[in-house]
């Protein structure tokens, strides 16, 4: 059975397929191709090919495989021009039943099997498990996420409002010697009391960093041993160095299970987020992973996170 597809790409959820019934999306407007975790139920053999003009799709023969496309709904896929592919397979000894025939209305924020998930990514999840973020909920985003507007993103991680996505970065005091005549403490950069590096926490849509208000946080978070202004100089740090500070990748950096400990500075704007127990989306250790929790539990579980700590200020405008 061989079917060809006038489409740029596929993109599908990132999990193992299981059960009789399985949809995925055709999406013309995708960039990327399906994941390599993608694995055929059993009793098929499903192969993808690239193309010039789009790409073909084949079953293996299979005594009861059926094959139906339709339309998405608006609704139901953020590409309204998307169609789905349905593979129905015969149910065979061992073979669960599946718990849905349909889509989801939005994106799913369940994790996908342990299959698909890199190290990293797990290391926020167990990290979220043992600071007590019981909220957290982790989401699959399609490949192409951060080349799409901030609504879009949003609709995908299934926030009602762009200010709840928010980015981690790491900031480095470039004027703080990585050795003093005092010797350095335990830490990340923590020499004799002092703070060079601090991961910031602060939204997509909203204002900047300010430099100014983050220095100021800075010394007060160094209380008696901190300097005057001309010993700071913050700066982002090189994407090497986050990548090895966070245990990370570019797009990746999340404060939960971060491999450097060092305190982390919550943009007030974030922390206002909370009220009501409002919830924001951060990075969750892969480039196309999300995490969606409760801003009250990232606070108090980055508190009780061993050499974090957690400070609310303002620090953008």
């Amino acid at each position: 059975m061989l079917l060809a597809v006038a489409a740029d790409a596929i993109k599908a959820p990132r999990r193992r397929l299981r059960g009789p019934m399985h949809d995925f999306s055709l999406d013309p407007a995708a960039t990327g191709l399906v994941s390599p975790c993608l694995r055929p139920a059993r009793g098929a053999a499903l192969r993808i090919v690239p193309r010039a003009d789009g790409v073909e799709l084949s079953i293996a023969p299979t005594a009861g495989v059926q094959l139906s496309i339709s339309t998405c709904q608006p609704s139901e896929h953020p590409a309204s021009d998307a169609v789905r592919l349905t593979i129905d397979v015969p149910r065979t000894a061992g073979t669960a039943p599946c718990a849905a025939t349909q889509p989801p209305r939005r994106p799913p924020l369940q994790p996908p099997s342990d299959e698909c998930i890199s190290p990293s990514e797990m290391r926020v999840r167990d990290a979220a498990a043992a600071l007590g973020m019981s909220s957290a909920r982790f989401v699959r985003v399609p490949a192409g996420y951060y080349d799409q507007p901030l609504e879009w993103r949003a609709r995908v991680v299934g926030v009602d409002s762009t200010a709840r996505l928010c980015k981690s970065v790491i900031m480095e005091n470039t004027r703080l010697s990585r050795t003093t005549g005092e010797g350095p403490t335990a830490g990340a950069g923590e020499l004799a009391g002092r703070h060079r590096y601090v991961c910031v926490i602060q939204q997509y849509d909203g204002p900047r960093l300010d430099r100014d208000l983050l220095t100021a946080v800075v010394q007060e978070l160094e209380g008696q041993r901190a300097l005057g202004r001309k010993k700071y100089n913050l700066r982002l740090v090189p994407q090497h160095e986050s990548n090895t500070l966070s245990g990370f990748a570019h797009n990746a950096v999340s404060p939960i299970g971060m491999a450097t400990p060092m305190p982390v500075v919550l943009s007030r704007r974030v922390a206002e987020m909370g009220e009501e127990g409002g919830t924001v989306a951060l990075g969750a250790g892969g480039v196309d992973y999300k995490v969606v929790l409760r801003v009250d539990e990232l606070l108090r579980g980055l508190s009780q996170a061993p050499g974090f700590g957690v400070t609310v200020a303002d620090v953008v405008r």
